[in-house]
């Protein structure tokens, strides 16, 4: 049914954000290992359950994984989960989807201004062909996107 499909969307979007989140969590040393915090995790939770309640129609789009290394994948996927999280992810100011999403961003913009992830210097790295994007599409469960 429509609600099985955009459950399962969500979940495939979640797993995304839950994957990018652990791996800056247990994968990096010093200061950067102690950006994500509990809180982080926990509002991540809050708003994957309320997006499932609650969610609808999406396209995004993300890098497949393939062949990269677990650092350069991170590097290459965590643009796509700021721009997910700013033009997907939009709720009313004084609502709690609105102050989990906003804690998310500033997360990930602590991340950048810390250097925990550096950007992807092409030059050095890898060739840009082997970002493989990919856009996905999902079917609406309701009328009514922005809860």
């Amino acid at each position: 049914s429509g609600s099985q499909v955009l459950a399962h969307s969500v979940r495939h979007l979640c797993i995304f954000l839950i994957l990018c989140f652990h791996l800056v969590y247990a994968g990096v040393p010093g200061p950067c290992k102690h950006s994500v915090t509990q809180d982080h995790l926990l509002n991540l939770r809050r708003l994957i359950k309320n997006q499932l309640q609650n969610g609808c129609s999406i396209t995004y789009t993300f890098t497949e994984r393939q062949n990269l290394s677990v650092v350069c994948y991170v590097k290459a996927a965590f643009p796509h989960i700021l721009e997910l999280l700013n033009t997907q992810f939009r709720y009313a100011k004084d609502s709690d989807n609105y102050r989990y999403t906003n804690s998310l961003k500033n997360l990930i913009y602590n991340i950048y201004s810390q250097r925990c992830i550096p950007p992807i210097n092409e030059e050095i790295e890898v060739t840009k062909s082997i970002f493989i994007l990919f856009e996905i599409s999902e079917i609406p469960h309701t009328n009514v996107c922005d809860k």
